[in-house]
């Protein structure tokens, strides 16, 4: 037999000695890769759970955007009818001055007024076109702020 090889009788007791090695050493590695997989599994569980609450706390963010913005938009409407309803009282007011004026003096201080009531009108509803913005800002808010949390929620979910 060539010096490197095992005679029978030895590889018999080298493989009984070396299989139980093994076997606890597979043993460990599945228990190991066991104890990593539960790991994994938790963390998982963690962010799903932490994925869902981020989800329930926008859709209420929705419902809340949603209730105000149309809140707002009623408001903006009533004061857009409102508006108009002083806009045609205002004109049907100068039409009838119109009818009155008799002199150039006459004419000259309905072209004043009219002029003061027009820029005034001009100015109200160019605040209210501003305020519009303003409203979606408002509206928007509930979601925005959950927007900017939401990913640092998850990151630190999946880091727990």
């Amino acid at each position: 037999m060539p010096a490197d090889t095992l005679s029978p009788r030895a590889a018999k007791a080298a493989s009984t000695k070396a299989i139980p090695a093994a076997d606890a050493a597979a043993d460990a590695r599945v228990d190991e890769n066991l104890a990593t997989l539960q790991q994994t599994g938790e963390t998982i569980d963690h962010a799903s759970a932490e994925c869902r609450n981020i989800i329930s706390d926008n859709i209420a963010a929705a419902v809340e955007t949603g209730t105000l913005t149309s809140q707002l938009i009623a408001a903006f409407g009533k004061s857009y009818v409102e508006a108009y309803n002083t806009s045609m009282h205002t004109i049907s007011e100068i039409s009838r001055d119109a009818a009155a004026c008799r002199t150039p003096a006459d004419f000259a201080e309905l072209q004043k007024r009219s002029m003061a009531l027009f820029t005034g009108s001009f100015n109200a509803n160019s605040k209210r076109c501003s305020d519009m913005f303003g409203i979606y800002t408002k509206a928007l808010e509930p979601l925005v702020a959950r927007a900017a949390f939401a990913p640092e929620r998850l990151f630190k979910a999946v880091a727990d």
